[in-house]
């Protein structure tokens, strides 16, 4: 699927990717098209589908087993509210945990985050809850990388309970890499999906 030229549905993400990719002249045709809003899709939209259509396409073949992740948990009194079942926003952390583990198993360590400083940022979270869990439930959680472009990756994530097997939480994430402090945007990795090692992390 290609994203359309028209901006109205594109990610910000790749905009300023784009925008970024074609130096200051190119940022400069943008503040100016800032100022008359109904330049803006047109000047945007000609820069992604000219030269960086292929940066907003996104690939969903079959992945590696390297990017698939399932983790175990055990709720905990801290993880309950007072209705007795798990607070909304716990299954995040728990996401979260599966989602740092995945990151490590496909070669993204925490010592080369550090050494380039470039960060697996997420942009977005669509979250849907099925059913609640409760205190002392056993809960599994499944995660793998669905769909990528050259800029970012969606992974998503399913919350499980073994003993039933039934689905408490389903969950998507795009994620970008990001360098800090500078906060832009670089490619993925050339060997995506096989690797996320951000040695191999392109400007």
């Amino acid at each position: 699927m290609v994203a359309t030229p028209d901006i109205g549905g594109s990610d910000p993400l790749d905009i300023a990717f784009i925008l970024h990719s074609h130096g200051r002249e190119n940022i400069a045709g943008w503040k100016d098209a800032m100022q008359r809003p109904q330049g803006i899709r047109k000047y945007v939209g000609f820069l992604a589908w000219q030269s960086y259509s292929s940066r907003i396409t996104f690939h969903t073949m079959e992945v590696p087993d390297q990017c698939r992740i399932s983790t175990d948990v055990r709720v905990m009194y801290f993880d309950t509210d007072a209705g007795g079942v798990v607070h909304n926003i716990v299954y995040l952390r728990f996401i979260e945990t599966a989602r740092t583990l995945l990151a490590i198993q496909m070669g993204m360590s925490f010592q080369e985050i550090e050494r380039t400083g470039i960060h697996p940022v997420v942009t977005r979270t669509e979250i849907d809850y099925k059913r609640p869990a409760k205190l002392g439930d056993q809960l599994r959680i499944d995660g793998r990388i669905t769909e990528w472009s050259r800029v970012r990756f969606w992974v998503e994530f399913e919350v499980v309970r073994p003993s039933d097997e039934a689905l408490l939480v389903q969950c998507r994430q795009a994620l970008a890499l990001v360098r800090m402090p500078e906060g832009r945007p670089v490619r993925l990795p050339a060997a995506f999906p096989a690797s996320l090692s951000l040695g191999v992390a392109g400007e």
